[in-house]
C-alpha cells in the first residue's frame, strides 16, 4: 500500500520540506487525501443514489488531484532552480521525485478507468429503467384486455336476460291461447255435442303435442339456466384470476426494483458480481415472459369458451324458433279441424 510522508533536509541553515510518494512491493490501493474526502481504488465504494452525482464527485476529485500535481510540479521547478552544489546533495530526492511522478501517472490512469466504469454503470441503469417501463406497458395492456373481456361477459349476460324475457312472454301468450282454446272447446261442446266427437280427439292429440312442446321448452330453459350459471362461474373465476395476476405483477415490479438496487451495489463491488446479477436478471425476465405467454394463452381459451357458449345459445334460440313454428302449425291445423 502506498503511503504519503514528508522528508525534510537542510541546506545553508534553511529547512525545505516536500511531500513525496513511496511504494511497497505490492500496490493494492492508492488513497489521495483531498480535504475531508478520500478516493480509494480497489476497495468498497460508497453507493450514490444517482449516477450523475457520482460522476460530478469524481470530476471534482480529478480536479483536486490535478491541483496536487500542479503543486508538485511547482516544487520540482523550485528544486531545479538550485545551484550545482545543491544538485549533488539532492540526488536521492530527485530519484524519489521520479517515483512520485510515476505514481501520479498510475493514479491518473486508474482515475480514467474509474470514470469509464461509472459510465458503464450509467448505461446499465438506463437499460434497467427501460426494461421496467416495458414491463409496466405490458401490464397496462393486460389490464385493458381484461376490461374488454368483462364488457363482453356483460353483453352476454344482457342477452341472456333478454332471452328469459322473451320466454316469459311466450309462456304468457301460451297460457292465453290455452284459455281461449278451452273457451272455444266448451262452446263447441255446447253447440256441436255429437258432431264434434271426432274433432275432440284431434284437439286432444294436438293438446298432447302442445304439452310435449311445452316440456321441450322447459328443458331448453333449464339448459339455458345451466349455461348462465356456467358463464357466471367462469366470470367469477376470471375476476379472481385477474386480481391474482394484478397482485403478482405488482410483486414482480417491487421485486424488480429491489433487484435493481442490489445489482447497483454489486456493480460497485466487482465486475464479476455484475455479470452474475445480469445473468440472474436475464433468467428472471425469461420467466416473466413465459408467464405472460401462459396468461395470454389462458385468456385466449376463455375467449374461445365464451364464443362456444354464444354459439350454444344461438342454437338454443333456433330450437325455440322451430318449436314456435311447430306450435303455429298445430294452431293452424286445429283451426282447420274446427272449421271442418
Amino acid at each position: 500500500m502506498c503511503i504519503l510522508y514528508a522528508q525534510g533536509f537542510r541546506y545553508r541553515g534553511c529547512e525545505l520540506r516536500e511531500e513525496v510518494w513511496t511504494s511497497r512491493a505490492a500496490v493494492h490501493r492508492v488513497p489521495v487525501a483531498v480535504g475531508n474526502q478520500q478516493l480509494e481504488e480497489g476497495g468498497t465504494m460508497e453507493r450514490q443514489e444517482e449516477p450523475q452525482k457520482t460522476a460530478r464527485d469524481f470530476d471534482r476529485l480529478v480536479q483536486d488531484s490535478k491541483q496536487e500535481i500542479d503543486t508538485v510540479q511547482v516544487t520540482l521547478e523550485k528544486l531545479r532552480g538550485l545551484s550545482q552544489d545543491d544538485k549533488t546533495e539532492n540526488a536521492l530526492l530527485r530519484s524519489r521525485i521520479d517515483e512520485q511522478s510515476q505514481l501520479i501517472c498510475i493514479l491518473k490512469r486508474r482515475a480514467d478507468e474509474f470514470l469509464l466504469r461509472c459510465q458503464a454503470l450509467e448505461t446499465i441503469n438506463t437499460e434497467l429503467e427501460n426494461q421496467h417501463k416495458d414491463l409496466k406497458q405490458q401490464l397496462e395492456n393486460q389490464l385493458k384486455q381484461s376490461a374488454q373481456l368483462e364488457a363482453r361477459f356483460m353483453d352476454l349476460a344482457f342477452n341472456h336476460q333478454e332471452i328469459i324475457k322473451f320466454k316469459d312472454e311466450y309462456k304468457s301468450q301460451n297460457a292465453e291461447l290455452r284459455k281461449q282454446n278451452e273457451k272455444l272447446r266448451r262452446e263447441n261442446e255446447s253447440i256441436f255435442c255429437k258432431a264434434l266427437g271426432q274433432k275432440d280427439d284431434e284437439i286432444l292429440k294436438l293438446s298432447n303435442e302442445l304439452g310435449n312442446c311445452l316440456k321441450q321448452c322447459k328443458a331448453l330453459e333449464q339448459e339455458c339456466n345451466e349455461v348462465t350459471l356456467n358463464l357466471q362461474r367462469k366470470e367469477n373465476e376470471f375476476l379472481q384470476q385477474k386480481t391474482s395476476t394484478e397482485k403478482f405483477y405488482l410483486n414482480e415490479v417491487q421485486s424488480l426494483r429491489a433487484k435493481l438496487k442490489e445489482s447497483e451495489d454489486r456493480c460497485n463491488v466487482a465486475e464479476l458480481k455484475q455479470k452474475e446479477a445480469e445473468e440472474n436478471r436475464c433468467h428472471e425476465e425469461t420467466e416473466l415472459l413465459h408467464k405472460l405467454h401462459e396468461l395470454s394463452k389462458e385468456k385466449e381459451e376463455l375467449l374461445t369458451l365464451s364464443m362456444q357458449r354464444g354459439k350454444i345459445i344461438q342454437d338454443k334460440e333456433k330450437d325455440v324458433q322451430q318449436l314456435e313454428e311447430k306450435l303455429r302449425l298445430t294452431e293452424k291445423a286445429r283451426k282447420k279441424a274446427e272449421d271442418r
